[in-house]
């Protein structure tokens, strides 16, 4: 969650393979091209913030943010049905498919997490309320440092093992997520 404008570690840079707006890439020059920052300093999603309907009384911005929460909120209730889930599994196929849907339901409640934290990050930089920020960036720790075992135990889940692109192991990107976390928090306590 950088300042905007913040050059970025590469550690966040990826290779895309597959970039629309490119086409394949096959060549050198066009594998070059297809770096970019896996990051975003604010809102600019690609297919643009949602119009609000009539009446609506959040920004787009709002919706976004309350959209990952809702999101995260309902992984994190589905990741709990798993966890007790556990003493029914008969057998160790039963256990192991368990165990499979458990991490991938864990890391889209992480990600959704951390896209939620992003959002309220964005919201109180841009508003100019370092409350919001700190507890943005105080959880969005949290939810990184917790992935780690995530990543670890399942190495299927690693971003580096994708084949659309090249990518920085996840652990690397977490580590200097949580280096830029505490160097803020540390700066603005």
């Amino acid at each position: 969650m950088p300042e905007k404008g913040l050059k970025l570690s590469p550690v966040f840079d990826g290779y895309l393979f597959y970039l629309q707006e490119h086409g394949e890439t096959f060549g050198a020059q066009h594998v070059s091209r297809t770096r970019t920052c896996l990051s975003i300093d604010d809102f600019n999603p690609s297919g643009g913030l949602p119009e609000p309907l009539p009446g609506e009384t959040r920004s787009p911005e709002e919706i976004v943010r309350d959209e990952y929460g809702l999101a995260a909120a309902a992984a994190g209730r589905a990741l709990d049905c798993l966890g007790r889930a556990a003493p029914l599994c008969a057998t160790g196929a039963d256990r192991s498919r368990l165990d499979e849907e458990t991490r991938l339901t864990e890391a889209i409640y992480r990600a959704n997490r951390a896209c939620w934290n992003t959002a309220r990050w964005f919201i109180g930089r841009n508003g100019g309320d370092p409350a919001v920020m700190r507890l943005a960036a105080l959880d969005e720790r949290e939810n990184a440092l917790a992935a780690l075992p995530m990543y670890a135990e399942a190495p299927w889940l690693e971003f580096n093992r994708r084949l659309d692109g090249r990518y920085s192991a996840a652990a690397e990107m977490i580590a200097e997520k949580v280096r830029m976390l505490d160097r803020w928090l540390q700066e603005n306590d």
